[in-house]
């Protein structure tokens, strides 16, 4: 009951989060401005896999009240009129046509427990659609936030490049003023050309990746992108951040176990297939139903065809089918062996989000460690080039030891970017393996009320 009214406040805010995106579209003159919180509202609304896991609760809500047509009075009105040949009329009767309209109310009074069964299993299966819900909103959130950080990266990717670019320009106009005054020869401009141009080729493939990264972003929002194809799908606010975070896998081992959704999806199915193969025994007793009912019918000895006769009828019906050729035998295999492939696929999750743990709580810690390095290399980087350029000036060193210098810088800076960003995707991996993604940001937080 509590897993249903977190999900009921689930579907509640993530419309209410559509409602609220659709009108900042319109009121926003800048409303192709997305930073991280717009990226996953728009998620939430317009993600193709969202979207499908929720038409699967629906549909999974469809087939229980299907379910529970079975345990509830059930009313039919019928009726008939029907045309006879003359030589098929009774003897003494010379009536060639006749009619009928009736109603019943029938109420299933046994069925060996297959409805009640069958009704407890379309329920869990519900349950078990509602978290598989929550889980393809954990994995749209995570998905979103790598594609989010994708774009950064290339972005700063792009200024990394730049800022080389400017270091390279910097160099060549030095080798020509140098030049012009007789203090070096051509080939320190001929070689600060080739740099720069060498140069130009990171920059362009930087490029290149920023503009698939703003595409793949836009897929995971399910944006389509515009015909003309000239323009971003996009415009990606914000910068790459470096949030604190104190790994224990201890701890993270056993809220992953008590938190992950699809744990308890498997455990739900796990339930409902228990009550799919009770059911499917059922059909092994007998059923018995109670039934009441009002006709009209044609009278038969009235010359009259609307002449009519009319009364009441009530009763029970009782069936049992003693030997259907082994179909309920096959039928009860089938459900059996559902249940042992259901039981093998929780043990199996559980092995898949222990191991899922460790790895994410590894490549975390990796990602800390070449952050918090990659920051003391660019510091040592930019003092190296400073001091290769003091001394190329009083001719201490050569045009080549400032080149390798500045390319050592842009490499530094390179894998300083690359780290926040692996940083940052670790830490979002880990929180989504240990079933808490959803708490952080201020989307999931108001969509994930207790």
């Amino acid at each position: 009951m509590r897993t249903r009214r977190h999900f009921f406040t689930l579907l509640t805010a993530t419309l209410a989060t559509g409602v609220a995106f659709a009108a900042f579209g319109q009121s926003n003159p800048d409303s192709r401005s997305f930073d991280l919180s717009r990226c996953l509202e728009t998620a939430l609304t317009q993600n193709y896999d969202i979207q499908k896991a929720r038409e699967r609760v629906r549909q999974q809500h469809g087939s229980l009240i299907e379910s529970r047509g079975r345990v509830i009075p059930n009313l039919q009105i019928n009726g008939q009129y029907q045309a006879n040949d003359e030589a098929l009329n009774m003897p003494g009767i010379e009536r060639d046509n006749q009619w009928n309209v009736g109603a019943e109310i029938s109420q299933a009074l046994y069925s060996g427990g297959q409805n009640a069964a069958t009704v407890q299993s379309r329920r869990l299966a519900e349950d078990a659609a509602r978290l598989d819900l929550q889980a393809t909103i954990e994995s749209v959130l995570l998905q979103t936030r790598e594609a989010y950080y994708g774009v950064l990266l290339a972005r700063s990717q792009i200024r990394v490049q730049e800022q080389n670019i400017d270091l390279l320009e910097e160099e060549l106009q030095s080798a020509k003023n140098k030049l012009d005054a007789g203090a070096v020869s051509p080939f320190n401009v001929l070689r600060a050309e080739v740099a720069l141009a060498n140069g130009q080729t990171p920059l362009i493939r930087a490029r290149n990746n920023y503009r698939i990264a703003i595409e793949e972003l836009a897929r995971v929002l399910g944006i389509e992108t515009s015909s003309s194809g000239q323009e971003p799908s996009v415009d990606v606010a914000g910068e790459l951040d470096f949030e604190t975070y104190k790994a224990n896998l201890a701890d993270e081992r056993e809220q992953a176990f008590a938190n992950r959704a699809e744990l308890k999806s498997l455990e739900q199915q796990r339930r409902s297939q228990e009550r799919a193969l009770r059911a499917t025994r059922g059909s092994y007793q007998p059923s018995l139903t109670a039934f009441a009912g009002y006709a009209f019918q044609s009278d038969f000895m009235s010359e009259d065809r609307w002449d009519e006769v009319n009364g009441w009828n009530a009763g029970v019906r009782l069936g049992w089918n003693v030997f259907d050729g082994l179909q309920t035998r096959g039928r009860t295999m089938q459900a059996a062996s559902a249940l042992e492939q259901a039981r093998l696929a929780e043990q199996e999750t559980k092995l898949a989000i222990d191991v899922e743990v460790r790895r994410a709580n590894s490549s975390f810690i990796e990602a800390e460690e070449l952050y918090h390095a990659t920051r003391k290399v660019v510091e040592q980087a930019e003092e190296s080039v400073r001091l290769a350029r003091s001394r190329f000036d009083v001719g201490a060193a050569t045009q080549l030891d400032v080149l390798q210098t500045q390319q050592a810088l842009t490499e530094a800076r390179d894998n300083q970017v690359q780290a926040l960003h692996d940083y940052n995707v670790a830490l979002a991996r880990l929180r989504k393996a240990i079933g808490v993604l959803s708490n952080f940001g201020p989307v999931a937080t108001s969509a994930y009320t207790p």
